[in-house]
């Protein structure tokens, strides 16, 4: 567009995620319990789905996945035709908190309640079994999870504990591999990210490491807030600039 333009949502948004390979913006309206879907090719507001105020969400190049927590049910729909495809129960124990998918890629889908993070395979909308260990967390400290775009390597970490090490999860077919970082954090707010395809993992404050998970110096990026792009070859760099301002560059 020529000019800026603003979407005006129906209601207040509490959680975002990304789909279709950056085509879709999907937000969380939990006091209207809906999920909103954006288009950004078309620039507007498409569909708004019914979802619970406790449901766990992500979407990767075709399709969004919502776990509805209270009512033990996964559902499939499609980024397309925003049309529900597939509904299956979901297993008995504690309800979904965290979902998380690669938004260029297809799949597998992550969630976790508590202890292991389960594998779902999207086309047959059933768990995986897996060969080789799982990403874990514990309930009472919360588990950060995050997933390279291409739905490949997963990271995940304790949020409420410090001094702790990142650990990276490879998912090929039914086979994981899992590695920790080389140096452990200590501050609040934490957080490493695979890139598209995982060739760089971002971590707060400027850090990066490579593939083989050696850290790499970032020069003049260090201190910023760095964040993936679809393109493995780009990254965006965010730094404040004081009050309400900020250097973004790319």
């Amino acid at each position: 567009p020529a000019k800026r333009v603003e979407i005006k949502l129906p209601g207040k948004a509490s959680a975002l995620r990304v789909g279709g390979g950056g085509r879709y913006l999907i937000l969380h309206m939990r006091e209207r319990n809906k999920l909103a879907i954006i288009d950004l090719y078309e620039l507007s507001l498409v569909r708004e789905i019914d979802a619970p105020a406790d449901c766990a969400f992500a979407a990767n190049k075709d399709k969004l996945l919502v776990a509805r927590g209270g009512q033990k049910l996964l559902q499939r729909i499609d980024l397309g035709t925003q049309q529900t495809e597939k509904t299956v129960p979901l297993p008995e124990g504690e309800p979904i908190t965290r979902a998380v998918m690669g938004y260029n890629g297809n799949g597998p889908l992550a969630l976790w309640a508590n202890g292991d993070i389960q594998l779902w395979d999207v086309e047959t909308m059933s768990p995986k079994r897996m060969h080789g260990k799982v990403l874990s967390g514990n309930k009472r400290y919360g588990l950060g999870l995050t997933v390279s775009a291409d739905g490949h390597t997963f990271c995940g970490w304790t949020t409420g504990i410090s001094s702790q090490r990142y650990t990276f999860m490879r998912v090929e077919g039914n086979s994981t591999v899992t590695a920790p970082s080389p140096d452990s954090h200590s501050y609040n707010e934490h957080w490493a990210r695979p890139n598209s395809d995982a060739s760089f993992i971002l971590r707060s404050g400027g850090g990066m490491y490579s593939a083989d998970l050696q850290p790499v110096a970032t020069g003049n990026l260090e201190g910023a807030v760095l964040m993936p792009c679809v393109d493995w070859r780009f990254i965006v760099a965010a730094r404040g600039k004081g009050k309400n301002k900020s250097d973004v560059s790319s």
